[in-house]
């Protein structure tokens, strides 16, 4: 949704210009996008896009992802930690800190039992990619 607003942030700058808003002053203070509003969505969808591909990797139907838990986690980790040391972008900052606190705390849990570290190095798919 965040990547579609950005592709037509151009659009929607251009019709809200040039749309005269009878109606109220409301219209024009709070439902249409500000430059911080249009910062924000693009902090917010890099932030997000740190989950893509491990969420699609852990959603597979035809074939187990068990094997994927444990590399996908140390992933998560760096990148989070990374963006949550970035002081040009204060909202995904914020998220970053706090999604890397529960990552890090499923993490921890994820270490104390055995299954995901089995099936990691038990897995020949992609046992070399990763080790």
């Amino acid at each position: 949704m965040l990547e579609v607003w950005l592709k037509l942030e151009k659009a929607i700058k251009a019709v809200c210009a040039v749309h005269s808003w009878e109606m109220d002053d409301f219209v024009c203070e709070k439902l249409i996008p500000t430059d911080q509003d249009w910062a924000i969505i693009k902090e917010l969808k890099e932030f997000y896009d740190v989950f893509r591909k491990p969420t699609v990797q852990a959603q597979a139907d035809s074939y187990p992802t068990l094997h994927r838990t444990i590399p996908q986690i140390v992933i998560l980790r760096r990148k989070l930690a990374s963006l949550g040391h970035d002081n040009s972008k204060s909202i995904a900052k914020v998220a970053a800190a706090a999604a890397y606190k529960t990552i890090d705390d499923y993490f921890k849990k994820i270490m104390a039992i055995r299954a995901p570290a089995v099936a990691a190095v038990l897995n020949p798919r992609l046992r070399l990619y990763y080790f």
